[in-house]
């Protein structure tokens, strides 16, 4: 398993948690550029899940790499259903789903005017 680095750009950390997601077998991972959209966070990492304990583990695995490149969560929603879970970390928000939930709540439409990158 590769780790994450800190580069100095926002978008390039963004992309590297998604593919860092992608290499613990999160599946369909998306990045939605946000920045010309909404004034809080630039973009959204957007990934699915093979059941609540993967992505437990991968919500896990990513607040492991987190810490050692120095980057401290705000804030983490939904850990305990395992169902969305939801990691802040400022400028990137990543958000864990089951399939349903991902089906259910559609980020990428509800987000459609934004820059999308499959990774």
């Amino acid at each position: 398993m590769k780790k994450l680095e800190l580069p100095k750009r926002r978008i390039t950390l963004a992309k590297r948690i998604g593919k860092f997601l992608k290499e613990n077998k999160a599946e369909a991972p998306v990045l939605l550029d946000l920045r010309k959209l909404w004034d809080e966070v630039d973009f959204f990492v957007i990934v699915t899940g093979q059941s609540t304990r993967h992505n437990q583990a991968l919500c896990d695995r990513l607040i492991d790499a987190l810490e050692e490149i120095n980057i401290k969560p705000h804030h983490i929603e939904g850990y305990s259903s395992g169902d969305w879970i939801l990691v802040d970390i400022g400028d990137i928000v990543v958000h864990i789903f089951s399939s349903d939930a991902r089906d259910y709540y559609n980020l990428e439409m509800l987000w459609g005017p934004a820059m999308k990158y499959e990774l």
